[in-house]
């Protein structure tokens, strides 16, 4: 059978200076190689933050963009980020018949911004609605963003695959007690509670942090810690919060590790929580990899999280935003015994199978040789 040419579209896609920036988008094109598929690739190098080069970055993504489109030879046109790429691939195929293929993303649909929430409500929604709908398939990360292009955007059911973001690496992320996490981070004998992300407002870091406070003023937990793994602009109030809510012996901070390591601190955790706010959290991997690692994750009850958490089984979930709720879930799972709280371990595991690289690459790659 002759291999599938893929003109692959980003406007995210990891360099030498930015290594992580889109890793996801590397890894699903590494994924579809191994299926058979090769690849063309027009992508966004941008190095900069200034505006004039942010605008040159842009502009030439988008020649590049129009001219493979118009003059390479491919099967279809897969795009990452639609509000992103959607204009050159809308300019190919008014000159070129193009089967065309559109992986969304979160704030790609669900902006955060102010003012993109107003340009998207009266302008932007409309184009992008066009665009979906003239798409041969629409590849979401989550059964609930599948919701969102159906309702908002007036996309059809059949047209939309659900793919969560090219799955997790069964063989890094594993269970593993043994490698010592808590003893490495001098965590042995405590109970943790883990967070892992970016120190952003909307990822919920100061719900957690107000939310430790609360468990351990409680008392209710011996030898309670919390382990919080991330950078970003929130670092230094990060350190004034912990202060002020007197938890410098209790909570242990490092900076953003890399990914072969982040299983090393989720082997420290007994717990993960994703408090997070964003409307926009199409799916959130990391609790799916804190499943890979045998712990029951502890969700805000929004968005991509309600895929796979399930109540009382592998997790809980708690009303997003509320410190003192998400207390009580940490009180409550510290509490089961310890025959349950292995029940929870087993089944977050189980539930972590349905998402594994090779399987998700795989049943993609059966969908996407289908066109």
């Amino acid at each position: 059978m002759k291999k599938k040419k893929i003109l692959l579209v980003s406007s995210l896609y990891p360099s030498r200076q930015n290594p992580s920036y889109g890793i996801f988008v590397k890894r699903c094109e590494e994924g579809l190689a191994g299926e058979g598929f090769d690849f063309i690739k027009a992508v966004l190098d941008y190095k900069s933050g200034k505006i004039l080069s942010k605008l040159r970055a842009y502009l030439y993504f988008y020649f590049e963009t129009v001219r493979k489109g118009l003059f390479c030879d491919y099967d279809f046109i897969y795009g990452h980020f639609v509000s992103h790429v959607c204009i050159p691939i809308f300019i190919v195929t008014l000159f070129k018949k193009s089967r065309i293929v559109i992986n969304v993303h979160g704030g790609d649909l669900l902006p955060e911004n102010p003012r993109a929430k107003i340009f998207y409500r009266f302008v932007w929604n409309r184009v992008l609605s066009f665009f979906l709908r003239r798409a041969d398939l629409i590849i979401s990360p989550s059964r609930y963003f599948r919701g969102i292009l159906e309702k908002k955007f007036g996309v059809s059911s059949d047209k939309v695959f659900v793919s969560p973001s090219g799955g997790v690496r069964a063989g890094l992320f594993v269970a593993d007690r043994l490698r010592g996490g808590k003893e490495k981070l001098c965590l042995n004998g405590r109970f943790v509670a883990g967070y892992l992300s970016r120190l952003s407002e909307n990822k919920g870091w100061k719900i957690f942090l107000k939310a430790v406070e609360l468990v351990h003023k409680s008392g209710r937990i011996k030898n309670f810690s919390a382990l919080v793994v991330g950078g970003g602009d929130g670092e230094e109030e990060l350190k004034k919060l912990t202060a002020d809510y007197g938890l410098e012996n209790i909570l242990i901070h490092h900076k953003s590790v890399p990914p072969e390591r982040v299983p090393e601190f989720f082997n420290a955790m007994d717990i993960f929580v994703f408090p997070t706010l964003r409307k926009a959290e199409s799916l959130g991997l990391v609790g799916i990899e804190a499943f890979s690692c045998g712990l029951p994750v502890l969700a805000s009850a929004m968005s991509g999280p309600t895929d796979y958490v399930i109540e009382g089984r592998n997790g809980y979930f708690f009303e997003p935003g509320n410190s003192e709720d998400l207390a009580d879930k940490i009180i409550r799972f510290y509490e089961l015994s310890g025959e349950d709280k292995n029940s929870f371990s087993h089944n977050a595991v189980n539930s972590s199978k349905a998402f594994e690289e090779k399987r998700v690459v795989k049943l993609l790659a059966e969908r996407l040789a289908g066109l």
